[in-house]
Order: structure tokens, then C-alpha cells, then sequence
């Protein structure tokens, strides 16, 4: 697949890694897992701006008082 074979080029010539099958297990499934975390909280988006919104707001409102 064109996604995994960039991701591991990529993976070999910065971290100057052999290629090899340990090498195409880590990749894949950390590619598996990202997208996984990404269909699994994507319902959740809403919520999940929410939060990462209350921790912007939140320092703001001791700081800046009215």
C-alpha cells in the first residue's frame, strides 16, 4: 500500500533503521491504532472540543478578571 510503504521510507531514512517485518508490524498497527482512536472519538468530537476548550478558557478567567 502507497500509505505504508512512505510512512516506512520515511521511518528507514530519518531514524536510519533497517527495514524489515518488525519494522512493517510497528508501523501498521500504530497506523491501525491512530485511525482506530480517531473512529472511536469522532462522535465524540462535540465533547472532545469541549474539554480541550475548558483548558484554554479556564487560565484565561483567573488572569483576566472582570
Amino acid at each position: 500500500m502507497p500509505v505504508f510503504d512512505i510512512m516506512e521510507r520515511s521511518i528507514v531514512k530519518r531514524l536510519n533503521i533497517s527495514p524489515g517485518f518488525a519494522l512493517r508490524l510497528i508501523v501498521r498497527s500504530a497506523y491501525v491504532a491512530f485511525t482506530l482512536f480517531i473512529g472511536v472519538t469522532f462522535p465524540f468530537f462535540g465533547d472532545l472540543l469541549g474539554f480541550f476548550g475548558g483548558f484554554g478558557f479556564a487560565p484565561t478567567s483567573y488572569f483576566v478578571s472582570p
